[in-house]
């Protein structure tokens, strides 16, 4: 409803969704615009090009199975998000976001999603209240309460309403885009390899300029040193002195 009710206001004509998994959600967005007898171009992106549950199935099998032959959607899988939006050449007015929910996760295609979306358009996210249930899941909320922009939040009544929420991006949004790159100072929850991190760097860098790209680098750099320390513990763990009540 709640995303039925954005595209309804707002009748978004280019439509980005980042993160596909079956294609549930992109099954939902065609579902609405046709609906809604609007004729609007939805494309679709994620890295996986088998569904995450289960390998046999190939990444949007769902969506394809419902819309075999639908002429509005585009499905690109096998490549991370930089290498993509560039070669569509395209603007997008709304966006879905719903990736990996892990930091850095969702920060990073936001970064790159953002120079291709203008003023007045919507940027919607899913599991933004996932961290009650599954650990480190905080991507979408730090993204969330970071960016800046016209807030639009369901009514929360449950959990679940508050598992969805989108903003309106205004000029604000990208004169406090350093929020973000600020944001990924905080601890993450998977390391990014060398061509990965190559790819983003060489992105923000074209987009944000050279400061930006090395607070990248340095919030990269950041986590490595911190990933390292905690395994370290982990696995070496000091062991814990006795307080005097405990030795009684």
């Amino acid at each position: 409803m709640f995303l039925g009710g954005l595209l309804r206001r707002y009748r978004p004509k280019t439509l980005l969704e980042v993160g596909v998994s079956a294609g549930g959600s992109s099954a939902l967005l065609l579902h609405v615009l046709d609906r809604l007898d609007m004729e609007s171009e939805v494309v679709s992106v994620d890295l996986s090009e088998r569904w995450n549950k289960d390998a046999a199935f190939a990444t949007g099998w769902a969506a394809k199975k419902l819309y075999p032959e639908k002429k509005n959607w585009r499905l690109y899988t096998g490549k991370f998000l930089p290498e993509i939006i560039e070669e569509l050449n395209l603007e997008f007015d709304f966006c879905f976001l719903d990736t990996v929910h892990a930091l850095p996760g969702e920060l990073l295609d936001y970064l790159v999603v953002l120079p291709f979306m203008p003023e007045g358009s919507i940027m919607a996210m899913h599991d933004t209240s996932l961290y009650y249930q599954v650990k480190d899941a905080l991507a979408t909320r730090v993204l969330y309460d970071a960016s800046v922009g016209k807030k639009i939040i369901p009514p929360q009544l449950t959990q679940n309403d508050a598992n969805l929420s989108a903003f309106q991006i205004t000029d604000e949004t990208y004169k406090h885009v350093v929020n973000i790159f600020s944001a990924l100072y905080m601890p993450w929850a998977y390391l990014l390899d060398a061509p990965q991190f190559h790819i983003y760097h060489t992105f923000f860098k074209k987009y944000y300029g050279e400061e930006a790209a090395e607070w990248f680098t340095r919030s990269r750099d950041w986590n490595n040193k911190h990933w390292i320390k905690t395994r370290v513990r982990e696995k070496f763990p000091i062991p814990r002195r006795s307080s005097p009540a405990e030795g009684q």
